[in-house]
């Protein structure tokens, strides 16, 4: 059942649920405490609520490793792209002009600095935006697909990129067509995830 706001967990032997949340303290998850039945979760993500609420009672673990030797998964590498501001932060003078961004609205308005503003990379993409940050790592992507992530390929494969917020997905979308050259071949796929362990993770897919 994927959505567990209509399940009724007293009137059959065995129900499903995909993305039951379980919150702290008291909350939908502890609706299962009084169902009549044996819990089993099956989860990719592992939280260390979803330990808590079943006592750190594991029956299996099915590990990336195993899943590669088995096929049913296929390895990866990994490619970092690293820039300044996402290792270290970054600074804007005093003086200089900023524009903020309501979140909901989205408007933007201009202010001048009367001191200098210091962020940190956790701050990147969601308190500041660092206008040639998503530029530089997908035009670094482009270039290096050819050559060194997919040596010999011709096509862009299928990728996904996770963002941080709505606003932070719409300007890699808009990047990704500029840099790519492409339209709507590159468009949001996912919103916003069900439960408080997971916070809102949008997504955009490029060909």
């Amino acid at each position: 059942m994927q959505n567990y706001k209509e399940a009724n967990l007293y009137t059959a032997r065995g129900v499903a649920l995909r993305e039951f949340p379980l919150g702290d303290g008291y909350g939908e998850g502890n609706d299962l405490l009084h169902a009549d039945a044996y819990l089993i979760r099956l989860t990719a993500t592992p939280f260390k609520r979803t330990f808590g609420f079943f006592n750190k009672n594991l029956v299996m673990e099915y590990g990336h490793e195993q899943a590669v030797a088995d096929g049913v998964i296929v390895n990866y590498d990994v490619y970092r792209i690293r820039t300044a501001v996402s290792e270290v932060g970054g600074k804007v003078e005093s003086g200089y002009y900023v524009d903020l961004r309501d979140k909901l609205t989205r408007k933007v308005r201009w202010e001048q600095l009367d001191e200098e503003f210091a962020y940190d990379p956790n701050q990147l993409d969601r308190d500041v935006v660092a206008v040639d940050q998503i530029p530089t790592i997908v035009r670094t992507f482009r270039d290096k697909l050819p050559t060194e992530i997919f040596p010999g390929r011709t096509e862009v494969p299928k990728t996904l990129i996770f963002a941080k917020d709505d606003k932070h997905a719409d300007d890699i979308v808009r990047i990704v067509r500029e840099e790519f050259g492409k339209g709507n071949e590159v468009a949001r796929i996912a919103g916003q995830y069900i439960g408080p362990q997971r916070k809102q993770c949008s997504s955009c897919l490029a060909l």
